[in-house]
């Protein structure tokens, strides 16, 4: 045989959106890399600049960096950010819920997964917790910021919810001491 004959190329084939996706629905998969991937998954989906994404990226890298080390992505408590994201998607009147209802349409359409359906399990899957997380993190009125202190405070505003100045204090410390912004 003619080991030089040129073979034609193959069929374009479909790219699968969930390709490489597998292993971020595997429970409690976890690490740096992992979360990472989760990450980028649920935040590219979202209609935003390349600077919002990228921004969103940081934070939740941060913000999975302080809550659990990379391990166990976030430690969203189901009693609190995935109920009410759930009422949220679940009550169609509330207007303030429009953005994340959307947020949740990509998810479906894009990587197959529905945080109005996902149960309480879900949250131990990278993808479930970082797009749970996300979307969270999308009920404050302003945008996720990107000086150091700004996200420590913006965190804790929006994800720890804690009444007393003296935690506010030791939580943002705790924030940038994790992300590296001081020793």
């Amino acid at each position: 045989a003619d080991r030089s004959e040129i073979l034609p190329d193959p069929e374009p084939v479909e790219p699968d959106v969930t390709t490489g996706l597998e292993n971020l629905l595997k429970t409690r998969e976890v690490g740096e890399n992992v979360t990472q991937q989760a990450i980028n998954a649920v935040v590219n989906v979202q209609g935003a600049s390349d600077s919002v994404k990228n921004a969103s990226k940081q934070f939740l890298m941060e913000v999975a960096k302080v809550e659990s080390d990379f391990g166990g992505i976030f430690q969203i408590r189901p009693d609190q950010a995935f109920k009410e994201v759930q009422d949220v998607l679940n009550n169609k009147e509330a207007k303030r819920g429009e953005p994340i209802r959307q947020y949740n349409e990509l998810l479906k359409k894009e990587l197959g997964i529905d945080l109005s359906t996902a149960t309480v399990e879900d949250l131990e899957k990278p993808l479930y917790s970082a797009a749970f997380s996300r979307a969270y993190f999308m009920r404050a009125a302003a945008a996720i910021p990107t000086d150091p202190v700004a996200k420590a405070n913006y965190w804790f505003d929006n994800y720890v919810q804690n009444d007393k100045p003296e935690t506010r204090n030791t939580f943002v410390i705790q924030y940038l001491r994790k992300n590296g912004y001081f020793i």
